[in-house]
C-alpha cells in the first residue's frame, strides 16, 4: 500500500516542479481529486491565526477557485504562447479552454 502512494505521489511530479492538475476547489480548500496526493492548500487565514483581516467565506472560496485554476491556466498560456512563437493565432478551441479556465478560476465552471 505504501509503494502505490509513493508510486501516486511521484507521478503526481512534472517539469514546472508543482503537483499537476487538475485541482478542485472545495470550499476555502484546494485539493487534488486523487486521495493519495495531498491537498494543495487552503485559503482560510484564520487557520494561521490570521483571522482578524476579516475574509468572507465568499472570499476564502473565490481564492481557493482561483488557486485551483492555476494549473489549467498555466498549460493554456503555455500552449499559447507556443503558437504565438510560431506565428499563428491561438487555436479556436485553445481559446474555448482559455475560457472554460477563466470559469473555472471564477468558480463558474
Amino acid at each position: 500500500m505504501v509503494q502505490t502512494k509513493t508510486a501516486d505521489r511521484n507521478a503526481a511530479k512534472n517539469k514546472t516542479g508543482h503537483t499537476p492538475g487538475p485541482w478542485v476547489a472545495v470550499g476555502s480548500w484546494v485539493e487534488h481529486p486523487n486521495d493519495a496526493v495531498a491537498d494543495i492548500c487552503i485559503c482560510d487565514p484564520s487557520l494561521f491565526e490570521q483571522g482578524y483581516l476579516g475574509r468572507t467565506d465568499a472570499e476564502k472560496n473565490a481564492n481557493a477557485c482561483l488557486v485551483a485554476a492555476a494549473p489549467d491556466m498555466l498549460a493554456a498560456l503555455d500552449e499559447a504562447l507556443r503558437a504565438a512563437d510560431l506565428g499563428y493565432e491561438p487555436p479556436f478551441d485553445l481559446l474555448n479552454t482559455m475560457r472554460a479556465v477563466v470559469a473555472k478560476a471564477r468558480g463558474e465552471g
